[in-house]
């Protein structure tokens, strides 16, 4: 009498050995204890519904045995369809390479502290009530949960996943879904998942390529203090609107991205920290929709010198000038001039770049362009003593020299372009002194150097204040 177990488009054998006195007949159909259904066509409760708990204590109790015995032969263990009546308890459990694909845990599973020694399936499987994996280590090849489904909340933190794990269009439905502190040691594959749960991965490491393309986040999502060591890859292939929308309130503040970050496509529907986060690549943005609480206070971008850089930061700079946001605006746009400055190979754009990068910051300083002006009058003052003690001045060892040259400085500024005629600081000296024309013509040009340097930053720093407090 086989067991009527099947799944969709296969033709698999029954797994367990089954007395036939131990067969359960459900809507005219043989079922061994293993998959036997909790519910008939109708919903009424089938024998295996209905079992005492003596009878679901002696179930897990096979469960139990099947397991030592996969592990004292060293052997897979095969629990692939089989219905869990009621708590399923395997806390601090050890298993090998395991098959729970197309399971149906009806309630609480608990896997805390469960060691999966070898290859870990769990694809199909239907978690209806709470699960947990907290502290739960995965040590084999690898680790399916494609199109598993939690009905409720599921807890993997502190979980560790040591080699590639697959999380393909699973979907996580309960109040909440938690990879706080998970860490994934190799590759971490959440591509068209869908989290219509508050989706938190706080504290989680991601060592190698973490790859959320197309996930549906419908709730809040909550990466805060996250280490992406590889590619993280959150992009939308644009083609519907909820695969491309954050939902919900987004959460990066703190967070790394070691590796290549992508957004592309993305729509951010609600508030989006991105406080204090490091990126040492360029991030990419590319046709997303940015929401206007996008705070970027305190970011840290390392990568300005990488073929792309001066067009991703474009693209954020375009997108924060269209929302007015003025300190992000100029932000990006400094990082994008001096992306564009290390990458240029037109070398004096690249040396006028340069200059006003360490001058202004590209805009985005107010007291070093005031700085660089006060430096240009005081240094103006030190080649103007040469200047002086070495002319034939009359009576020059009579008078001060620092007053006398920090006048004749300033006048530069107040009045440009008036080396020594038009100087009320040299007039009465020139008239008596015999200069030569190499030496007039040495000072003039020195003086409208200084002239030129000076507005040219009180200039750039008259912008930067204006940038600041500009309306519009």
């Amino acid at each position: 009498m086989p067991c009527a177990y099947r799944i969709e488009g296969s033709n698999p054998k029954c797994q367990f050995n089954t007395q036939e006195d131990e067969f359960i007949v459900v809507d005219d159909h043989t079922w061994c204890p293993f998959h036997a259904p909790l519910q008939g066509a109708s919903g009424n409760p089938t024998q295996k519904g209905s079992w005492a708990e003596h009878e679901i204590d002696h179930f897990y109790k096979k469960i139990s045995a099947l397991r030592e015995n996969a592990i004292t032969e060293n052997k897979s263990l095969n629990l692939s369809g089989v219905v869990f009546p009621d708590d399923a308890n395997f806390h601090d459990l050890e298993f090998p390479e395991v098959d729970f694909s197309f399971c149906n845990f009806t309630g609480a599973v608990a896997f805390l502290d469960a060691r999966f020694k070898g290859r870990t399936d769990f694809r199909s499987a239907i978690f209806k009530t709470d699960t947990d994996f907290t502290g739960a280590r995965f040590s084999g090849n690898y680790v399916h949960f494609n199109e598993a489904r939690f009905e409720r909340g599921v807890v993997f933190s502190n979980a560790v996943f040591d080699k590639i794990v697959f999380f393909p269009q699973t979907k996580f439905r309960g109040h909440s879904a938690q990879f706080i502190g998970t860490q994934f040691n190799a590759q971490a594959e959440f591509y068209e998942a869908e989290f219509n749960a508050s989706t938190e991965f706080q504290h989680a490491k991601f060592k190698g390529n973490a790859n959320f393309s197309n996930t549906k986040f419908n709730k809040s999502a909550n990466f805060f203090d996250a280490q992406f060591g590889r590619e993280a890859c959150f992009i939308s292939d644009g083609s519907n609107h909820e695969v491309q929308a954050f939902m919900g309130v987004v959460f990066f503040e703190k967070a790394e991205f070691i590796g290549a970050v992508m957004f592309d496509n993305r729509q951010f529907q609600q508030r989006t920290e991105f406080r204090n986060c490091i990126f040492h690549n360029a991030p990419s943005f590319y046709g997303c929709l940015l929401h206007q609480y996008t705070d970027f206070t305190d970011a840290r971008f390392l990568d300005t010198s990488s073929p792309g850089a001066a067009m991703a930061y474009r693209t954020l700079k375009l997108d924060m000038e269209g929302k007015r946001a003025r300190e992000e605006h100029l932000m990006f746009y400094a990082l994008e001039m001096e992306s564009r400055q290390r990458t240029t190979k037109r070398k004096l754009l690249k040396f006028i770049s340069w200059l006003y990068g360490m001058t202004a910051d590209y805009g985005q300083s107010i007291i070093a362009p005031f700085a660089s002006a006060l430096l240009v009058v005081v240094l103006s003052m030190i080649v103007y003593s040469i200047f002086f003690l070495a002319s034939p001045i009359a009576n020059i060892e009579k008078i001060d020299i620092v007053v006398l040259t920090s006048r004749f400085s300033l006048e530069q500024i107040i009045r440009p372009f008036r080396a020594l005629e038009n100087s009320p600081s040299l007039s009465g000296l020139v008239e008596v002194a015999d200069l030569s024309n190499i030496w007039r013509l040495c000072l003039g040009i020195t003086t409208t150097i200084q002239s030129v340097l000076g507005f040219v930053f009180l200039g750039l720093g008259a912008l930067a204040v204006r940038w600041r407090f500009k309306i519009g």
